[in-house]
Parts: C-alpha cells; structure tokens; sequence
C-alpha cells in the first residue's frame, strides 16, 4: 500500500576553504500521496470531532467530495480476535449469531496457476454479529504471492486460511466534477468506490466472452452486492444507469445497452474523460484487506481491476493495472483482477455535512480531543473548521500533539486571540510542535505561551513553536509564541515552525507573527520564524510582518557546529534539480539577542545556510544582534547567509530597507549589506511585553508612520539610534 512516509535525516556539510565551516545539513523529506488510503476510523470518547464516516452525508477532502454509502468486509480483524472468532465458528458458537446477510467470494479453483481457473463456483459467506460488531468469514482463494500483508500489518496467511473481516461503510468519490453545495436539484452525478472491494473474474470461462450484458460480474454487482451492501434499500436511491455498451468500439462498453445499479466505468471514462481520474496516479488504488484475501493483484503501489471494455477479441477485456495504465488484454476468466464499482446518485438525495459550520473548543479536555484523534489515526476533514471560545491552560494534559506524519492537520483553525498555555508534547513522536504536522490548512489569531521546554536529540529531531513539519500549502497569521526557555542539544527548531518542505508547487504565507524566546540553548539549527525550508520544486514562501525577540542565546562546543538565524535556519534538500526557491520577506525585524557563541557557529541576519538555488527578496528588513565569542576567527557571519564549500548554488538576492547591526567581540565585514535601517510600521495590534526583566519595542494601534524618512541614519545603524527614533515618532518601550 503507498503510504505517507517521512524521514527526518541529517548531514555535516563542510564549509567552504579560507576556514568556513558550516554546519549542517539536515534534509527533510515528506512525500505524501493524495490517493492515501484509510480505512474509516471508530475513535472513542470523541465529541466534538463530526463523524467522518456518518452514512448519507456529503463531505470533502483533498481528493473531492465523498459519501459513505452502504457496508461492505474491509478490514480485517487481526491475528488474536481473528483466532477467537475461528474456534467459536469451528465449535458452533457462532450459529445462532448469523444474520440473513450471504456476501460472495471469489472460489476459483485451478490445477496450475492462481490467476486462470479450471472452474468457477459461487461461494457465498455468512455475516456474523459478536459483540455489537458485524463480521464475515471467508477461506483464502488461491494467492499469488503469500508475502502480502493486511492493513493491520499481519501476514495475509495460506490459501485456504479462515479470516475474519469487518463490515464496514463503504467511501464514494465523486468523479464528474459535480459540487453538491452549488448543484441545482436533480442534478445526477457518478461516484466511484475509494478501494477495490473485492476479487472475481469478469466470466467464468474464457469462452464466455466479453460482452457486459451477460457477464458473471454484472450479475454480481447488480445482485449479490448491490443487496448485501444495503445499497438496494430506500434511504439513498441508486438511480439505474443507461450503459451505451457498442460491440467493436474498444473506448466504450461491450454488447448491447443495459441499466444498471452498479457498473464498472468504460475504457473511455476511465483514461481521460474525468478529472478526478485523467492520470496514472489518479487511477492508482489499493485493496480492502477483503478484495487481498480473494486473490486480487496487489503490488506496493495498487491494486488491478476491472473496467467494462471489450478488448479486439472476444475473451478480452479492458482493466487497470497496479500503476494505474488503462489497458487492453486481460482475459475475461482470469482471477485476480478486482471490483471497483461505479453508481449514479442525484447528489441532492444527500445532504452536505454541515462540519463547516464550526467546532468550537472552550476546555482542555475538548482541545485534548483534538490530540486523541490524532493519536488514534483519526483523518483531519479540510472542511473542519476548529475555534476557540476562551483561553485553556494545558498543564493537567500530557502527552498533547494535533496531527501526524502519516494524518497531518488539515482545515482551519481560529483562536480568535486566545492564549494556550503549558502545552506538554507527546516526545515519542520524534518531532515536538502542538501542531506534529500540518498540510494545506490555515491557522490563524492564537497566543501560545510556554515554560521551559527541555528536549534532546535522543527524543526528538525537531521542534516548533506551532507546527513541528508544515507542508504544501499552508497560512499561519497572527499567531504569538512565548517560551520562558528553549533547551534543545542538537535539535532543529524553529520559533514558529520547525520544518517548511514542498513536494511540489506549493506556497507558504506566513504573516503578522511574532516570536518571544527569553532563554535559547544548543539547537543544532535555529531559525526565528523556521528552523529548516525543505523542498524539492519550484516554490514560494513568504514572511511578512514579523517580529523575532530572543532575550539570550548560548552555544556550546559539545554540540558541535551550529547554526543560529534570526529568519530561516537553513535552505536544504538533497536533489540538485535546477529549479530556484523564491523567499520573500518584508517588514521583519529580529532582535537576536545576546550570543555566546561556540567556535564554528554560524550566525546570519535573514538565512543561517542556504545550500540550494534562492532567489531571496527582502524589503524593511531589520536586524541586531550582540555576539561575544572566546575565539572569533571561528565564528561565521554574514547578513543573509553563509555558502557551503563545493557546489555554490546559484543564489540571488533583491533588497531594500534593510540593515543588520553587529555589535560584540568580533570582527566582521558587513560592507555594503548595512546602509539602510529597515525598521518597519507594524501597527497591527499591541505588542505584549514579554518577559519582566526584558524590554521590547512595542508599536501601538494608533501610529501608522512608515519609517522610511527614518531609513538614512548611518551605514551602521545602532540599536539605540533605532529606538531614540521609534521614540520620537511616538512609539512606546515597556519593560
């Protein structure tokens, strides 16, 4: 099954010749597929999270809109439960538990091979009720390949193995483009089932020809599983569907027009006629555990099934393959090959689930659940859309994290000012963050405020303030972190998101943000706003608006070489693929603080290291930092970021407004990067004071004055020169 797989690795870079050590480099990659398959999960003690798998309702998600519709063996049950039910069924304990539902599944019997059979013989499987749950039996067909494992990660067993299955809702996607939000009445649409169901051949003998009309699998559908599933019932009509099957004409069905209630798609609607199914990954899918135990072809990245094409001779016929190729010539008896049905539904017989009204969040015990689903396998709906209602302190709740690497957060999420405190992440996770990972969503007007946060290497690989590993399209806007302290040896942080990586054309916008930090120690890489940028295509983040305060920062030589920037700790990737990364930054100010810093740390305005093509424009960029170091020779500085030895990037860099003051016991070349003092009008909202035994600049609601009269106040603008001037324009120090 293709799974969302991630690895967090790392890389000591050298530096360049002339004594430029660099640090790192860490390489981030997430590759994630939009055809992941999950089975539906049944997540306890859950009350504001909506029922993802509620039958009859319309919900969406990065693939489309889906529905559950009718029931179906999926999952199977695993190794232990599996052994209870199959010594219950061989004693009779299970008789008096049957209920009148039979589902058919493939008995093919063969002398020679798995894939042909000598004969074909129905063979119909009880459904059992144990322990309020509904399960089917059924005796493993003849597999090709006996190294298959179920869903559960169990082995799938012998031919002739009794294993039990979950009866469970069956997910439909929309194909034809229908919205059943903007959809006048009446309108009809297609779905298609998410997974192939389950395994039989198109006809019993080769000789049984091709034609739809009289196939084995027709009567299947419209039979057996069109009863067994419930879909007959009168909750949801299944409309019959006019098939235009022409003999001869391979893009179309095969024999004489037929009405169906379920159906296969024709070679033409499969290769190109919809959207939702117009490329080889789009018509790539995988196996209920079901559809493995009756034989169906299966390799890492799909499942094959059937399509209703005739092929240019009578015993063929079209299917898709594993990796999802529409082809001809697959004779009409062979085994393997799966259901993947196709219904027609008028969309407005069910209704929009009303998710996207809103969940609101007041307590910890709600927030709480949030984590719980997450922990539990729980898939985010980008339709949920999550608020809170007040402010929550964490500190009773252990173990919190929203998302996972496999089911990132995704939808939207609004604090509406409020302040979470004393978060306590879950640190068996390997990345640390209230957010572990989050895709295509938005999040937005939340405070976040933290104590000490004490994390090493051994536990966690990176950390960040809000989300820990952010891909693909993401907003974060108005949103504060506070930390007391920031202990993190050999770690990867960033103040607001530890890992930005794009898997394709993607964006990030990062606006209005700010970053309080009085006490940093040790990361292996640190970035103010991101720890590291990660990605392997042409891409875009943006940072707008954002202030970065770190009160003090130390840095030891036990960790090794390091790397401290007030905007993006390092641009990394492992791929040397020719395409640039655009980072843009405007109004950002950084006050870096204090550093102590170990021989070999590399200290940069805007970007610790970039390794790989960027195109960095910047405009009102300010800032300061106050370095000591016992050996300054080993300390590496520039304004926007320091070069690897060996293969230099192409690197570009557009900037106005912008000024980095460098004070301490070093000497530096900052010659021609510090002209301008981009301090910027951040009059968006009230700053808070931080820390008592810190001083901020603040930029009060009413003062709107745009600084750059001010820009011109010396090649190296102090940071006291900065504030005498924020002063006499009317803005406010607070301790």
């Amino acid at each position: 099954m293709k799974k969302v797989k991630s690895k967090l690795s790392t890389y000591m870079q050298n530096f360049v010749a002339m004594g430029l050590l660099i640090l790192l480099t860490l390489l981030l990659c997430f590759t994630t597929s939009p055809f992941e398959k999950s089975q539906p999960k049944t997540i306890d003690a859950v009350s504001i999270i909506p029922d993802s798998t509620a039958m009859y309702e319309w919900n969406k998600d990065e693939r489309g809109w889906y529905t559950y519709l009718g029931t179906y063996p999926q999952t199977y049950v695993g190794d232990e439960l599996n052994t209870q039910l199959v010594s219950l069924l061989e004693s009779g304990a299970l008789d008096a538990a049957a209920t009148k539902n039979m589902y058919i599944s493939n008995n093919c019997i063969s002398e020679t091979s798995p894939y042909e059979a000598d004969y074909y013989e129905e063979k119909q499987n009880k459904e059992y009720e144990y322990d309020g749950e509904l399960y089917v039996a059924v005796k493993n067909q003849q597999l090709d390949d006996t190294s298959y494992t179920f869903s559960t990660g169990e082995g799938v067993g012998n031919t002739g193995d009794t294993k039990f299955f979950k009866v469970e809702p069956i997910k439909w996607y929309i194909i034809d483009g229908t919205d059943p939000q903007t959809a006048p009445a009446g309108t009809q649409c297609k779905v298609i089932s998410d997974l192939v169901l389950n395994a039989m051949p198109f006809n019993e003998t080769m000789g049984a020809g091709n034609v739809w009309q009289d196939s084995l699998i027709r009567g299947y559908l419209n039979g057996n599983f069109y009863q067994s599933t419930g879909l007959a019932n009168k909750d949801v009509v299944i409309l019959q569907h006019n098939q235009n099957n022409v003999t001869g004409d391979y893009t179309d069905g095969s024999g004489p027009a037929t009405d169906d209630h379920v159906y296969f798609l024709s070679y033409q609607e499969m290769n190109g006629q919809y959207e939702f199914l117009d490329t080889d990954d789009k018509r790539i899918t995988t196996p209920t555990d079901f559809a493995l135990s009756n034989g169906v072809a299966y390799v890492e990245y799909g499942a094959t099934y059937w399509l209703r094409s005739a092929g240019g001779q009578n015993r063929y016929l079209f299917g898709v393959y594993s990796d999802g190729v529409p082809l001809e010539g697959v004779r009409v008896h062979l085994t393997f090959l799966g259901v993947r049905p196709v219904l027609t539904l008028n969309s407005d017989d069910i209704p929009v689930s009303d998710a996207a009204a809103g969940i609101y969040i007041s307590t910890a015990d709600e927030l709480k659940q949030l984590s719980d689903y997450s922990a539990a396998g729980g898939i985010f709906n980008p339709n949920w859309k999550f608020y809170l209602t007040d402010d929550i302190d964490m500190s009773s709740i252990q173990n919190f994290a929203i998302g996972g690497i496999d089911n990132p957060f995704t939808g939207y999420f609004n604090g509406q000012g409020h302040t979470i405190s004393n978060l306590n992440f879950n640190m068996s996770l390997g990345v640390a963050g209230m957010f572990v990972a989050a895709q295509d969503c938005t999040i937005i007007n939340l405070n976040l405020e933290y104590g000490e946060i004490v994390g090493n290497y051994e536990e966690i690989e990176a950390f960040g303030g809000l989300v820990a590993c952010c891909y693909d399209n993401v907003l974060v806007s108005n949103v504060d972190v506070r930390i007391e302290s920031l202990e993190t040896p050999g770690m990867y942080c960033g103040g607001l998101i530890g890992f930005v990586a794009f898997g394709s054309i993607s964006t990030a916008t990062i606006t209005d943000c700010n970053i309080y930090i009085k006490n940093l120690v040790d990361p292996l890489a640190f970035g103010g706003i991101v720890g590291v940028l990660s990605y392997n295509e042409s891409a875009v983040i943006t940072i707008s608006r954002c202030m970065v305060n770190v009160g003090s920062s130390t840095f030891s030589n036990d960790i090794g070489e390091l790397c401290y920037s007030g905007v993006i700790g390092a641009v990394v990737e492992d791929r040397h693929d020719g395409f640039l990364r655009d980072i843009v930054l405007n109004q950002i100010y950084v006050n870096m603080g204090a550093v102590n810093a170990a021989e070999y740390t590399t200290i940069a305005g805007l970007i610790g290291i970039a390794v790989e093509s960027v195109v960095l424009t910047y405009n009102e960029v300010a800032c300061v930092v106050n370095v000591s170091c016992e050996n300054p020779s080993k300390l590496y500085t520039n304004y926007e970021w320091v070069e690897p030895s060996g293969e230099v990037p192409v690197c570009s860099v557009v900037g106005t407004n912008s000024y980095f003051n460098f004070t301490g016991d070093i000497t530096a070349d900052f010659s021609g990067v510090g002209r301008y003092a981009g301090v910027f009008d951040v009059a968006r909202k009230q700053y808070y004071s931080g820390f008592s035994d810190k001083q901020w600049l603040i930029f009060s609601t009413d003062k709107h004055p745009t600084l750059r009269e001010f820009m011109a106040v010396g090649d190296f603008a102090t940071v006291q020169s900065v504030e005498d001037k924020l002063i006499e324009l009317g803005y406010t120090k607070i301790m």
